[in-house]
């Protein structure tokens, strides 16, 4: 009864710890991104209607994306006459600028036709799922807008640009339902495209003497959120590069695998050999691109001259210090361009992630080194995932500095058996006391070769000491055999037995000799302490 009772209190308990303890289970980051205005046609002149859009009547924009990115929202201008119903509008691909195929690629929310204005206004319509909204860049795709009803008195209509004021792009319009499309060419009509980027290299440096001298140090701030992979908790290391480009933009340099979803750091190292032979200033490209089976077009990056920002860790002009120290002169923190880079690029992940001003943020002030990368799961770990050993080379852009363990691997030799002289076993400060005891018992410094060649050579002071020593040793080990019934016998080993190991160390006494003497001094204490008193 009672183990019954005990389990169902453990029971209550568990569920209330999982009740109440946060469990994540998604590792993709989620963020809080502003949407912003990608593609567009808004502010050239107004100065035609579409087509009238009704039931049978279809109207649609083809456009070219200027990069790939997540819609938000799209507004377009309209206006109706009389009551055309619901408002429907989608995204669907396009080729020859018209429409091609039946199926949407987004969808939007429709709009009641009865709450349109009679003049011409911006509507906006959202996606009608969050998922599956995405644009591929440099694709061309096209804005179809129908009514659910209507007729010659009903409808609405879309305002228009009749010279064509969008490069790519231009309008069309279907008279039976979006069977066949005609182009309306040069009008364009109006519309505002807003999303969220997710597949951009916004910017890359580089620099100098990272590692080593003569090395180089590529670095990007990237964003990857490209559907479908981003999302499902796919590796992003197994679907996406970061690659170096020649100034051909087709003869790959070096590469590596993109480390993390999101707006994230990315960089490509480049050791002495391959950096000899680039040219500082060229306009070298870095590419983000898929590895798998119909990839997006490859997100490019071209170096300017001024994105050449020279040594990772250059030297400051008041102390022989690296920069990013504490300078007393100036009573200030000196900073890199490597180290304003990753400030900067901090900043730019916080406004992307919404972190800004938050516990999430990726960096914190500290005194004396200000602006650092913060000690939390978004600030330092991402920037030592983007770029390795960014806390070896720049430490104080870090919370917390860790130092790394240098261990120097060596051969193992048998240096001490092998040593021919004794002062080269003891070293020279004893073995000169050692000849100095021997003048006080006037005992000249000669040599003396020992009988056994793998003993050292030593001096006659020397061994007369080492055999001083022995006597000393023997003479206590012999009082402790007389001293077994006063007492004495343990003070007698614990005196003794530092000088006899001092005399095997330095070989003046064999160490079977030491075994004996400290069995009969242990066997006396055994005989004294436990048989005789027990």
């Amino acid at each position: 009864m009672k183990y019954n009772v005990f389990k169902r209190l453990i029971s209550i308990v568990i569920i209330l710890l999982l009740a109440v303890i946060p469990i994540t289970i998604d590792t993709i980051p989620s963020y809080a991104v502003t949407p912003t205005l990608h593609d567009c046609l808004s502010t050239t002149a107004d100065d035609g209607d579409s087509a009238s859009i009704n039931s049978g009547n279809y109207c649609a924009m083809q456009f070219t994306t200027t990069s790939a990115y997540s819609v938000s929202s799209l507004k377009l201008m309209l206006k109706k006459s009389g009551d055309a119903g619901d408002i429907n509008v989608s995204i669907r691909t396009a080729a020859a600028g018209v429409p091609t195929g039946t199926v949407d690629t987004i969808t939007f929310t429709a709009i009641d036709g009865g709450a349109i204005s009679d003049s011409y206004d911006w509507y906006e319509f959202y996606p009608t799922s969050t998922s599956g909204t995405s644009l591929v860049g440099s694709t061309q795709y096209a804005i179809i807008v129908r009514a659910s009803y209507g007729d010659a008195t009903h409808y609405v209509l879309w305002r228009m640009d009749n010279t064509g004021g969008l490069a790519n792009a231009v309008a069309s319009h279907s008279t039976d339902g979006g069977i066949t499309w005609t182009g309306d060419s040069p009008k364009d009509s109006l519309f505002e495209l807003y999303g969220t980027t997710v597949f951009d290299i916004v910017n890359a440096r580089q620099f100098d003497d990272y590692l080593v001298d003569g090395d180089m140090l590529f670095v990007c701030e990237y964003i990857n959120v490209y559907p479908p992979y981003y999302g499902n908790n796919a590796d992003p290391t197994q679907y996406f590069y970061l690659q170096l480009y020649a100034v051909d933009g087709t003869t790959l340099l070096a590469q590596t695998t993109m480390k993390a979803w999101g707006d994230r750091p990315g960089s490509i190292y480049i050791g002495e050999g391959l950096a000899s032979t680039l040219t500082s200033g060229s306009a070298l490209v870095i590419k983000m691109a898929g590895s798998f089976a119909s990839p997006p077009t490859a997100e490019t990056y071209t170096l300017q001259s001024g994105d050449w920002l020279g040594k990772a860790s250059p030297s400051s002009t008041h102390t022989n210090k690296l920069l990013n120290v504490f300078d007393k002169i100036t009573k200030s923190t000196q900073e890199s361009f490597l180290d304003k880079w990753v400030r900067s690029t901090a900043d730019s992940i916080d406004t992307y992630s919404g972190y800004t001003g938050t516990t999430s943020s990726l960096t914190i002030y500290t005194q004396n080194k200000g602006q650092v990368l913060a000690a939390n799961s978004e600030g330092d770990l991402i920037f030592l995932n983007g770029i390795p050993s960014l806390d070896q080379v720049r430490p104080n852009l870090f919370e917390i500095i860790t130092a790394e363990i240098n261990i120097e691997t060596a051969t193992t030799t048998n240096a001490y058996n092998n040593e021919s002289t004794f002062e080269g076993i003891v070293g020279t400060v004893v073995s000169s006391d050692m000849d100095s005891l021997g003048d006080l018992f006037g005992i000249s410094a000669t040599d003396y070769s020992p009988a056994h060649p793998n003993e050292p050579a030593i001096s006659v002071a020397q061994k007369t000491m080492g055999a001083v020593l022995l006597i000393v040793s023997i003479i206590m080990a012999l009082f402790g055999l007389f001293a077994v019934g006063s007492g004495f016998a343990p003070v007698s080993l614990f005196l003794s037995m530092p000088l006899m190991f001092w005399g095997a160390q330095i070989r003046a006494i064999d160490i079977r000799l030491i075994g004996l003497i400290v069995f009969v001094l242990f066997f006396i204490c055994v005989r004294r302490y436990i048989w005789v008193e027990g």
